[in-house]
């Protein structure tokens, strides 16, 4: 998806949350459910955080507005009618958060790691073709791309053996 889009469908649903958040108007919801909303709704804000974000330094930006917006938040509240600090709602808040950010960071590391075991096994028995077609292994590994010694240790990493 394009980064601007991204950054949009963040922004609106920061813009939406914040005018549920600081509304006087209040809907009167059952305290344990209270805080799975607050935890839900900071949830959704790290996960559109670690999606939008295209490097570690946007990320902890975004975590760190989050963080901010998660604490500050309950506090203004304080002055807003029908409203109150709960020390619980900011521990939801920041929980959700923290746990959004690192959800989707997650599964985007893992992918990633598991597209580069997919080539560096693929480069190995690409390797493997050449030797059987009778190559030396320094010039199996310079057609591939890689120095011997990473041949050796793909080969140890991964518990690559030659057949």
């Amino acid at each position: 998806m394009y980064a601007g889009r991204k950054k949009v469908i963040f922004g609106a649903y920061i813009a939406a949350l914040l005018a549920g958040y600081f509304s006087p108007i209040m809907i009167y919801i059952p305290d344990p459910l209270d805080k799975y909303c607050h935890f839900l709704g900071f949830g959704t804000i790290g996960l559109l955080a670690s999606y939008c974000s295209a490097n570690r330094t946007q990320w902890a930006v975004y975590g760190a507005l989050g963080l901010m917006l998660a604490i500050v938040g309950e506090f203004v509240q304080i002055a807003i009618p029908n409203r109150d600090f709960e020390l619980s709602d900011m521990l939801a808040n920041a929980l959700g958060l923290a746990l959004g950010l690192t959800a989707y960071s997650g599964a985007r590391w893992a992918a990633r790691s598991a597209r580069l075991v997919f080539t560096n096994v693929r480069l190995l028995r690409q390797i493997q073709r050449e030797l059987e077609a009778g190559s030396d292994l320094a010039s199996a590994c310079q057609k591939v791309g890689i120095s011997d010694s990473m041949y050796y240790l793909w080969r140890k990493r991964y518990r690559y053996s030659p057949i």
